[in-house]
């Protein structure tokens, strides 16, 4: 792996066999978005709209008056013409680029907060999971926003109490927050005041794994929600489990 400009990387291997590989990204620890990534090496029969994937930040969440990018993959989905459209409370101005290597970066501008739907088409059908629901936040100056030195030093252990510190902007009124465990449980948190520009989250954790904290502000997700945290240790990887074997391509009747 090789830092081609600040923030992104370029990633060379050689695969050895044919058939679909699987590769895990993580940072920190936690699988980047779409991460672990299928591909196949080799001819490709199994084409259409079913195989385009559309990750990236801009699929997740946004803020106003920035550009918000993501990428879509088409290289395993055979020939086809891509649409994008955006509905939400302002019209969206969406730059589409083709990169001409079964990839193309989007980037959209929008200029009111809310819940925007980005819907994603291949040959006219919708490619899997669009459409998208993302959340667009006010501009970064107005929104409150989490102390990220408090969550990245976090340590998490099963029913001990954990908390991480939450910075207010220019906005002001209730905060409000819930955790979501591994198995879909959810959790109301605990929100304390620290001082007047300063909120403490606080939280008991009941299962390992990474928990999602959903965190709001008047009713409106803050920047950055929802936040992952890993409570206890995080050793399972499906992407690293392999199987082998002459019993997995042949075998005889009668015969172990």
């Amino acid at each position: 792996m090789s830092e081609v400009r600040p923030g992104e990387y370029c990633i060379k291997f050689v695969p050895k066999e044919l058939g679909v590989h699987t590769v895990s990204v993580k940072h920190r620890g936690f699988h980047i978005p779409g991460s672990p990534f299928q591909f196949t090496v080799g001819p490709i029969t199994d084409v259409g709209a079913h195989k385009v994937r559309a990750l990236g930040p801009g699929l997740e969440k946004g803020e106003v008056f920035v550009p918000n990018d993501f990428t879509i993959y088409t290289h395993e989905a055979g020939a086809g013409a891509l649409s994008i459209a955006m509905e939400g409370p302002s019209k969206a101005d969406i730059d589409f680029k083709d990169k001409k290597d079964g990839t193309c970066d989007v980037q959209y501008t929008v200029t009111e907060p809310g819940d925007y739907q980005v819907l994603i088409k291949f040959n006219d059908q919708s490619i899997p999971d669009s459409p998208f629901d993302v959340y667009v936040a006010p501009s970064g100056a107005d929104s409150t926003r989490l102390d990220t030195t408090d969550l990245d030093q976090l340590v998490c252990q099963i029913n001990q109490p954990a908390s991480f510190a939450v910075q207010l902007g220019k906005a002001r009124g209730p905060l409000d927050a819930r955790v979501v465990a591994p198995s879909g449980a959810e959790d109301q948190a605990t929100i304390q005041e620290i001082d007047e520009d300063r909120c403490a989250v606080r939280f008991v954790p009941r299962e390992n794994g990474v928990h999602q904290i959903h965190v709001r502000q008047n009713a409106v997700p803050v920047v950055g929600s929802p936040f992952n945290v890993l409570v206890g240790r995080q050793d399972a990887d499906p992407a690293k489990v392999g199987a082998y074997g002459d019993g997995l391509s042949k075998g005889r009747t009668r015969k172990s």
